[in-house]
């Protein structure tokens, strides 16, 4: 080959390198890989507690479980709680958005929050049924407590 015909070529790749790098607008902006404090992500939340016998006293369903590491905290979305604080009452709180903080032994639920008692399977109740709603529900797990802060429905 003619060395030439081989100088024009890399001159012309040259040029269209020099165009391209010119055409090529701005870099996009660079992307911040930051640490999160999520430390485990979890759906479709099934968990039952059960007594010495083998009894189920809970049941508790969520959509989504998120566990915040750096406040020791859970998050849960679209929590259904079912409770049978004994065997003749029954009581299902519904929220939106529920957080559990450990180290406070503390539960807030939040967003369409609905506490009710009801009837057994055989059709009694021990107490009177009680529909609680509200916009927040605060559960001290320790004094064993639910109260809130804003106006709560009774019906």
């Amino acid at each position: 080959m003619n060395t030439r015909f081989l100088f024009v070529i890399s001159l012309l790749i040259a040029m269209f390198a020099v165009w391209f790098y010119r055409n090529q607008g701005d870099l996009d902006s660079v992307i911040n890989m930051s640490t999160t404090n999520i430390e485990y992500e979890a759906a479709d939340i099934l968990a039952v507690q059960t007594n010495e016998d083998g009894i189920a006293e809970y049941s508790l369903t969520a959509d989504n479980l998120t566990h915040y590491s750096d406040q020791n905290f859970d998050k849960l979305v679209a929590m259904k709680l079912n409770w049978r604080p004994n065997n003749t009452q029954n009581v299902t709180v519904n929220a939106d958005e529920a957080v559990m903080y450990h180290e406070q032994s503390k539960v807030v639920m939040t967003n369409n929050v609905l506490f009710s008692s009801q009837a057994n399977d055989n059709g009694q109740v021990s107490k009177p049924p009680l529909k609680l709603v509200a916009s927040e529900l605060i559960g001290d797990l320790e004094q064993k407590k639910v109260f809130s802060n804003k106006p709560i429905k009774v019906t």
